[in-house]
């Protein structure tokens, strides 16, 4: 084995630790006898592609729920306005009767929901209610295509062979 005072790694290192403490830097120190244990322990128990995916599927999860909810607002608020407009018996008869599950819970969504309609319509809005409808429509749009997977997006890519 050559002696450390020739091998040029050793000198390296020397020179390193003496221009270290000349900038008053903190000395290396030695790596604990137990890291292998501590970097395996820390490891998380499936492999990458399992846990990427996961993250994947948590992301559109997520992303589909916030584009959930002003979807369920937009239908219930143009159900309610087809209902101040139309009958509402005619309404909930399109669905089934209100003897029909789906009947009764759109018989139930249009009377929660009217009293805004009403609002709205009344205050001379039905201008505002458009236009908040179509941005509405265009923001779930946006957000349906920034979670869908890459393969579903509209924009094309031209690959050169």
């Amino acid at each position: 084995m050559p002696e450390p005072t020739s091998d040029p790694d050793f000198t390296d290192d020397q020179l390193l630790r003496v221009l270290l403490a000349q900038y008053a830097q903190p000395a290396p120190r030695a790596a604990p006898a137990d890291i292998a244990q501590r970097v395996l322990a820390r490891l998380p128990a499936v492999p990458p592609a399992q846990a990427a995916w996961v993250l994947r599927q948590q992301r559109l999860r997520r992303r589909l729920w916030q584009a959930i909810f002003p979807l369920a607002f937009t239908v219930l608020l143009a159900v309610g306005v087809w209902g101040v407009y139309a009958d509402t018996g005619s309404v909930v008869g399109f669905f089934g009767g209100a003897e029909s599950a789906i009947g009764y819970l759109v018989l139930v969504a249009l009377l929660s929901i009217k009293p805004l309609a009403y609002l709205l319509l009344g205050s001379s809005m039905p201008l505002v209610l458009l236009l908040l409808s179509v941005g509405g429509l265009y923001w779930l749009w946006q957000s349906i295509l920034a979670a869908a997977p890459p393969m579903l997006a509209l924009d094309y890519v031209e690959v050169e062979q």
